[in-house]
């Protein structure tokens, strides 16, 4: 892996993801001879509720008499998202310029993830895609999990769920 604070943020993703997703990083920056940055992977059901609510009843982007409140920004209500269980990213391009891009074709990913069992967000089956994002679900549900969250069954001494 090329950036830093990825390398950082990888410590985020469950133990059981986190090599899957450092070789499918590392595999798209060699393949495209880019630089990815991990923006999003651990996020808890506060952040959820508060990502969630952008776009229905705290403002966001682009509000419009049609859209009062913006853009809606997630299709995942807490504990629907594969980040509340460490197990997604969301990625960015790093520019030469230190900035960072979401203007890439994301899905030229999509084939890398399949190899470590990694899906990509612009392939979901809704209405609502996610081309930034990628997950990887290690053969449980979400309800699997949130029923785990829910009885307290984490990993020793961390966030994760003990599966």
């Amino acid at each position: 892996m090329r950036d830093a604070q990825s390398i950082k943020m990888l410590e985020e993703l469950h133990p059981k993801v986190r090599p899957d997703f450092q070789a499918f990083i590392e595999e798209c920056e060699q393949q495209y001879d880019i630089t990815l940055r991990i923006m999003s992977a651990y996020r808890d059901m506060s952040a959820q509720a508060k990502i969630y609510a952008v776009g229905r009843t705290v403002k966001g982007e682009n509000v419009t008499d049609a859209k009062p409140f913006g853009d809606v920004i997630s299709d995942a209500k807490p504990g629907s998202s594969w980040h509340n269980f460490g197990m997604a990213v969301d990625l960015g391009i790093v520019l030469v310029n230190g900035s960072i891009s979401y203007n890439f074709n994301y899905m030229k990913f999509a084939n890398i993830g399949q190899q470590w069992g990694i899906t990509w967000g612009g392939n979901f089956p809704n209405s609502f895609k996610d081309p930034d994002h990628f997950e990887e679900q290690a053969g449980q549900t979400l309800h699997g999990l949130l029923a785990l969250y829910n009885a307290g069954k984490f990993i020793n001494g961390t966030q994760f769920i003990d599966f």
